[in-house]
């Protein structure tokens, strides 16, 4: 019986990668996840799929965090260019996202409920989340009526 060497890992990677300027994006160009992020086999039997800008990231500049993410300064998720990439908590992401206008909410000028977002109307946090004050003060109504409720029938 004979088996097949496994080429490794970063010989594999690289092949499946555009290589354009440094500053520029270098595009995976084999498969991606439902997320569009490029994908590879890490060799393995049965084999496990590592992101792809994760293995350039780590091919370039060693281990990465656990506890971070891994973000595109590009955003673009199909590029591996470690140049592009930053290791950021989930609040260092979305503040990267805001900043850049790219944020699903950002453009939205209405709450769910229909109450427009108007400065006078809106609740900003320091992250960037907006919430609509009408909502918030229907919210704590209903809070505090339940919990008066509660606190009369335990008596």
């Amino acid at each position: 019986m004979w088996s097949r060497k496994r080429r490794p890992l970063e010989e594999r990677f690289w092949e499946k990668v555009n290589i354009l300027g440094e500053d520029e994006c270098w595009e995976w160009t084999a498969a991606v996840n439902n997320k569009g992020y490029g994908v590879i086999g890490d060799g393995s039997v049965p084999s496990k799929n590592l992101l792809a800008h994760r293995v350039s990231y780590s091919l370039r500049y060693g281990s990465i965090d656990p506890s971070l993410l891994l973000c595109h300064k590009c955003d673009n998720t199909k590029c591996v260019n470690p140049g592009h990439l930053f290791q950021g908590t989930q609040t260092d992401n979305m503040s990267d996202a805001l900043a850049k206008g790219r944020h699903h909410k950002t453009g939205l000028t209405h709450c769910p409920s229909g109450h427009e977002y108007a400065v006078s109307g809106t609740y900003t946090k320091s992250n960037g989340t907006r919430f609509c004050r009408v909502c918030h003060a229907l919210r704590v109504r209903t809070y505090k009526a339940k919990q008066r409720f509660s606190c009369e029938a335990s008596k």
